[in-house]
């Protein structure tokens, strides 16, 4: 079933984002720069809108395959980082009392949208940040 991605952070995470983690980081400035919204609507086709067990949103699980891609992770490392780096819960926007998704949820997302799905959408990703002036 689809789950939306989540619009807000507790008051909680976003001081610990705020004090914690350095301002002009590449991640939080992709996170602030970069326009993930598309995912949702180029993934709806994927999930059922009523039917299921509640998944992660979409967005979600493109930031952390986009984690992966841009560190050179493997899904099992990507899921282990996440559970425990507060740099890589922020760009995912999972909060500090949210459950993270293991390894074989990002293979099932992955496998559910296909070797061109995926690759369209990182790269929709990359040529924001290109517009944006990054190299």
């Amino acid at each position: 079933m689809l789950t939306r991605f989540p619009d807000s952070r507790s008051l909680w995470d976003d001081w610990l984002i705020r004090k914690l983690l350095p301002e002009n980081h590449i991640l939080l400035a992709i996170d602030q720069h970069i326009d993930f919204s598309f995912v949702e609507e180029e993934t709806r086709d994927l999930y059922s809108l009523h039917h299921g067990r509640p998944a992660y949103a979409p967005e979600q699980l493109l930031r952390v395959l986009f984690l992966a891609y841009f560190y050179n992770l493997s899904d099992v490392r990507v899921a282990e980082e996440l559970r425990y780096n507060l740099l890589y819960r922020a760009f995912a926007h999972f909060s500090l009392d949210d459950d993270t998704p293991d390894d074989s949820t990002l293979v099932v997302f992955r496998r559910r949208l296909g070797p061109e799905r995926c690759a369209r959408l990182l790269d929709r990703i990359v040529e924001q940040a290109r517009q944006k002036g990054a190299s």
